[in-house]
């Protein structure tokens, strides 16, 4: 796959674009976790569509730290804010179980409809505090890099 070289102002708004998946996979996580603790009672279908965003964005962001081979060449990727973008790969933790398994989850909950699905085995599968905190540590590694700090530090973010 072509590497991007994209100049600053992509970046801005690629960053954004970034941001927004982290902001709505903290949001659904949270609604999720105070469902489970009984905090919170929502109906079934807020719940169904609250799991259904969380696959969705921890998806988005998994692909966006580890993307897969078959990656669209439009995506945005953690390593393209990265020159070279091998240094992502160095500073990046590999890949977990966990979040190869949430990868796959998230592929057969959203983008097919699958035995597993029709069985009702998928939204009790989801391990949704295990899943963000795992994320959680790789999204920060990321946040606290020189190249991300000095992009927010330009938008005044």
């Amino acid at each position: 796959m072509k590497q991007r070289r994209p100049n600053n102002t992509t970046k801005l708004k690629a960053l954004k674009a970034f941001d927004y998946e982290d902001k709505m996979l903290w949001a659904t996580a949270n609604c999720l976790y105070k469902q489970l603790k009984g905090d919170k009672k929502y109906p079934e279908p807020v719940v169904n569509a609250l799991v259904e965003s969380f696959a969705a964005h921890s998806r988005v962001l998994i692909e966006f730290l580890y993307p897969s081979k078959n990656v669209h060449s439009d995506t945005i990727l953690a390593r393209h804010f990265f020159l070279p973008n091998e240094k992502w790969l160095r500073l990046c933790p590999k890949e977990s179980p966990l979040l190869k398994d949430t990868r796959e989850l998230a592929n057969n909950l959203l983008a097919h409809l699958t035995y597993t699905r029709s069985e009702g085995k998928l939204n009790k599968r989801w391990l949704f505090t295990k899943i963000a905190k795992e994320l959680g540590v790789v999204l920060n590694i990321f946040n606290e890099t020189d190249e991300i700090q000095a992009l927010r530090h330009i938008s005044g973010g």
